[in-house]
């Protein structure tokens, strides 16, 4: 049996509800009776403690204390919360159920068009459970579900460009060295290109940090326009990107007649069981599309779906479905 999904013996590194409640769905998924319970995770994390595989006394997120077995299960009962927040928020969309008056998360056996994308994006936020050579996969189509969900933000007239480094980007303009990807960027934006081809290496073909546009065009060519510079993560590291498409990082590539916003596109649930920010302080001058605003932009257009197509890894039903563990 192929195998894409593994370590799972292995538990999130650092205790913040949102990773663990992801955690709690994967096992779900795994388990052959397609149930956790709470009892469940209380002895895996007991278990895990034991063996000195969790260390999260000193977390500087949290001031638990872990040998207390009161706290580990207050702990469990803050992820469950988080799991109810979900059963709300996404509705239909969400491939698990709560029973036993919340005790119990239950996967699906068959799943909708917008479960598979639930469950694609909870892989795409743990890459550390995905075989090596297949993340990379799974990260170059969350760029895709990003774009998609970037084309049903903005308005109808508005055009968007698919700058990074992807191998599924087929735009000519937008492939091959850095130099002339930021030339053919201003000249769509209309705006004053700062560098030339002497400015960077021969060889670089990378894409500077940015990985998607979108913009609002006039019908003339004067400079000024609406655009918005976007970054995709499937990383905790989506944290330190923030910057990397901001105003501030392009403005000596390119003479903007304005000031921009810039998004991060990342697919983890970065919220709280009442469905504020996890942290609100860790999202800086950014505007931050997490994976209930993203399954809230697609799942709004059946066509937006149907051109996403197959996600990698994850089939409509239980039977195919086994194959990921």
């Amino acid at each position: 049996m192929t195998t894409y999904i593994n370590n799972l013996e292995t538990p999130p590194r650092h205790k913040s509800e949102y990773m663990w409640a992801d955690y709690i769905e994967l096992l779900a998924l795994a388990n052959i009776d397609l149930e956790i319970s709470k009892a469940d995770i209380q002895d895996r994390r007991k278990e895990r403690k034991d063996l000195g595989e969790i260390d999260l006394q000193n977390s500087s997120d949290f001031n638990y204390e872990e040998n207390q077995d009161d706290s580990s299960s207050l702990f469990i009962s803050d992820c469950f919360r988080n799991l109810e927040y979900r059963t709300s928020v996404f509705g239909e969309s969400y491939p698990f159920n709560l029973i036993e008056n919340g005790k119990i998360l239950q996967c699906k056996r068959e799943f909708s068009e917008s479960n598979r994308l639930y469950l694609f994006l909870l892989l795409a936020s743990n890459l550390m459970y995905v075989d090596n050579k297949n993340s990379s996969l799974i990260s170059s189509t969350f760029e895709v579900v990003s774009l998609e969900a970037l084309r049903n933000y903005l308005p109808s007239r508005a055009s968007t460009i698919f700058f990074g480094t992807n191998p599924k980007n087929r735009n000519i303009r937008f492939s091959g060295k850095l130099s002339l990807k930021i030339r053919n960027l201003a000249e769509d934006l209309n705006e004053l290109c700062l560098v030339n081809d002497n400015d960077f290496d021969p060889h670089n073909t990378g894409d500077s940090g940015l990985d998607l546009v979108g913009y609002l065009p006039f019908k003339d060519n004067a400079q000024g326009m609406l655009y918005i510079f976007c970054q995709c993560a499937c990383t905790e590291e989506w944290q330190s990107k923030q910057h990397d498409c901001s105003y501030q990082s392009w403005a000596n590539k390119i003479k903007f007649t304005s000031f921009f916003s810039h998004m991060i596109f990342t697919p983890f649930c970065y919220r709280t069981a009442l469905g504020h920010w996890f942290d609100l302080l860790k999202i800086k001058s950014s505007i931050l599309v997490d994976r209930v605003r993203i399954i809230d932009l697609l799942v709004s257009s059946a066509d937006s779906l149907t051109r996403l197509g197959e996600l990698p890894f994850v089939s409509a039903s239980f039977k195919q479905k086994q194959s990921l563990f």
